[in-house]
């Protein structure tokens, strides 16, 4: 398994490659410079994963506007999503906007001048990351103002920023699984398509602050979710308000007004990523619950 971020050095291997009786599987690679007659490609369906995309911005702000940023290299990959994009949009009469500057001030003021409720897609979570970065810069709400989504699910980069980062999950195992087969066919000797296609590309949208709706919450509440949906194994009532600058009476009396509570709002995004944490067949429920901010497992069947 091959991953290789220079260009000049993947041309070298992939014609390392190319030269050898090696059989070679490239997975979901978009640069016509790698294509060798002896290569199988597997790749997902680009325009099903922005439909995704553009189904929840529809779904979730209805007759908003939708924008698209490319990845700032502009590489195959990055250009094809934002060609399914255009032509998406277009096919569904949708008013879109396209970034095409630099990836500095400029950014700023293009995102400034979008409508309000826009819907932003992303070209993966690392530029769904420069939209929140530059928006949190130039006092943009996100999601009260311009809603983020990404693409990719990278947990590293998604469940660690302020707000939290809304994005379109491609099955990846559906993906690897279809390349080991392939590559098992090649190595028996078999004839293997040139190209396929991973049938069902979407496996999840995973639904984070950056994309919610905000449901007219109050400015302090909105605050203390990003707060809490960052850093809720850790968080109690008394921490969250320190955090927050304000008292707990005042607080909890927000959360009240919302039909709600603190707590309440604590342990659901717990629960949420107990069960992220258990679609991992391997990992056990102990752990997961200590991971999660429950003192143990039989504290968490308890709630």
């Amino acid at each position: 398994l091959l991953s290789i971020t220079s260009p000049k050095r993947q041309g070298e291997v992939i014609d390392l490659l190319a030269n050898s009786r090696v059989p070679v599987v490239v997975l979901d690679n978009h640069e016509p410079s790698i294509r060798r007659g002896r290569f199988s490609y597997v790749r997902f369906d680009t325009a099903a994963i922005v439909a995704a995309g553009l189904d929840y911005f529809e779904k979730t702000s209805p007759g908003a506007e939708v924008a698209f940023v490319p990845d700032p290299s502009h590489e195959a990959w990055s250009t094809a999503r934002e060609e399914a994009f255009v032509k998406l949009a277009k096919k569904r009469s949708l008013a879109a906007h396209v970034y095409s500057g630099p990836s500095d001030g400029t950014l700023a003021s293009w995102l400034t001048a979008l409508h309000p409720q826009t819907g932003v897609l992303a070209a993966n979570d690392l530029t769904a990351l420069l939209v929140v970065e530059t928006c949190a810069e130039a006092r943009i709400d996100v999601p009260e103002r311009l809603s983020v989504l990404g693409i990719d699910n990278d947990e590293l980069i998604c469940g660690h920023t302020r707000p939290p980062i809304a994005t379109i999950e491609p099955n990846f195992a559906g993906a690897g699984f279809i390349a080991a087969a392939t590559l098992q066919n090649m190595m028996d000797g078999r004839r293997t398509p040139r190209e396929l296609k991973v049938a069902e590309s979407v496996n999840r949208i995973v639904a984070r602050q950056s994309a919610r709706p905000s449901g007219g919450k109050p400015l302090l509440v909105r605050r203390a979710m990003d707060l809490i949906r960052a850093d809720a194994t850790k968080l109690d009532v008394n921490k969250l308000a320190n955090a927050l600058g304000v008292s707990r009476t005042k607080l909890a009396d927000a959360f009240a007004r919302n039909g709600t509570s603190i707590a309440a709002e604590i342990r659901e995004v717990r629960f949420a990523k107990v069960l992220e944490h258990l679609s991992n067949p391997h990992q056990a429920i102990g752990p997961i619950a200590n991971f999660c901010g429950w003192r143990s497992e039989t504290h968490l069947m308890h709630y």
